[in-house]
């Protein structure tokens, strides 16, 4: 019986995360990028806020967070791509020269399917 009370109040954990809303604005914040020091701050905020779930199952709600940024961000690209430009030449400025490569080869590879880019 522990064992299924644990997966509820697991269940429970998860819903009211999500329902807070923590991970989705951290996840803006940062504009779908941070670092190690990032997520360990987010993990204390967490922890200060009485949640009690994994670092995985963070990490698992945290990708997931990520994706829905991700694709709202392609979205915006694709019906205003002049805007997030703007936007995200600031950001990109910021990023590292591992990040810039990666973010140069995906829309690279974008062209070449005829995606028109990120």
């Amino acid at each position: 019986m522990a064992g299924e009370e644990n997966k509820v109040d697991e269940i429970s954990q998860i819903e009211l995360l999500k329902s807070s809303r923590i991970l989705s604005n951290f996840v803006a914040q940062q504009k779908g990028n941070w670092n190690h020091s990032d997520w360990e701050n987010l993990l204390k905020k967490l922890k200060e806020q009485n949640f009690a779930l994994s670092n995985d199952k963070i990490g698992l709600l945290l990708d997931e967070e990520k994706r829905k940024y991700l694709e709202k961000r392609l979205d915006d690209v694709k019906k205003e791509p002049e805007k997030v430009v703007l936007e995200e030449t600031h950001s990109f400025e910021k990023l590292g020269k591992k990040e810039r490569r990666r973010y140069m080869k995906l829309w690279i590879i974008d062209k070449m399917e005829g995606k028109g880019g990120v």
